[in-house]
């Protein structure tokens, strides 16, 4: 597939224990995502980050966090 253009990339920021209809969230984005023939969608798992970034995430919740990014 050739990509020609402009384009435009979100990214949005998760929980990993996040549902849409008793699935997880990222798998519902990214079904979405194939249903409308978006260009391509990435979910990355958060394991690594700086201490500070650690500390905040464990003082909100206590699951890791996702990211997922696509671009049209």
């Amino acid at each position: 597939m050739k990509l020609e253009g402009k384009a435009k990339m979100l990214r949005i920021h998760f929980g990993e224990d996040d549902k849409w209809h008793d699935k997880p969230l990222y798998e519902a984005i990214v079904a979405k995502c194939r249903e409308l023939d978006i260009a391509g969608a990435t979910v990355f798992r958060g394991i690594e980050a700086t201490e500070q970034v650690r500390s905040f995430i464990r003082s909100i919740c206590c699951v890791l966090p996702i990211a997922q990014s696509w671009s049209r």
